[in-house]
Order: structure tokens, then C-alpha cells, then sequence
């Protein structure tokens, strides 16, 4: 694997040198402080907890209610299911548990 490129094994999307790691369906991202786990999203230093689609934050105005994400300060965005967050995309894969982000699959832009 050289720099700047994703390695994608049997459905499995790795990042090696940006420290990010999708493997079935959950991203780790080590020195981000964002877990990803079972559709739960974790950041622990901002502040950032998602529990069955439920999100808030007061610190960084994020907030998260009925599929409907909206953040003024950081530009992320979540309207009809697309969200985006600087240069990370992440699009509505399926609605079978509406709500929860293990719905949203991740693409990446070149590093």
C-alpha cells in the first residue's frame, strides 16, 4: 500500500498511515479519538456521544434528531440522509434501522 491510498480487502477498507480503520462495518480512527461500533459513535476529548441515534452535543452545537443534523460552527451537515464533514462524505446506505449510523457507509477522498 503506498500513501495516499485505501486498500480494500473482501469488502474491508484499510488506511494504514491515517491511522483509520474500517473492518465489517466499523471505523476506528485512533488518534482522532473517533470510535465507531455497533452504529454507536464515540469522540471522547469533543465531547461527542452517539447511542441509538441519538446525538447531541452543547459545546460544538451538533445535533442530532430524527435523521436531521445540523451544525453551524463545524459545517456538518446531515439533510436526506448525506452528511458532510470537511472532506469526509458519508451517504444513507440503508434505512432499515433509521436513525442509527451503522446505516451510513463511509467514502474517503484521496489523502
Amino acid at each position: 500500500m503506498v500513501r495516499g491510498q485505501l486498500l480494500v480487502v473482501r469488502g474491508q477498507l484499510f488506511l494504514v498511515r491515517g491511522q483509520l480503520l474500517v473492518v465489517r462495518g466499523q471505523l476506528l480512527v485512533v488518534r482522532g479519538q473517533l470510535l465507531v461500533v455497533r452504529g454507536q459513535l464515540l469522540v471522547v476529548r469533543s465531547q461527542l456521544l452517539v447511542v441509538r441515534g441519538q446525538l447531541s452535543v452543547v459545546r460544538n452545537q451538533l445535533f442530532l434528531v430524527c435523521d436531521q443534523l445540523s451544525v453551524v460552527r463545524n459545517q456538518l451537515f446531515l439533510v436526506s440522509g448525506q452528511r458532510d464533514f470537511d472532506s469526509l462524505t458519508f451517504y444513507k446506505k440503508t434505512r432499515v434501522n433509521p436513525g442509527s449510523l451503522r446505516d451510513y457507509y463511509l467514502l474517503l477522498p484521496e489523502f
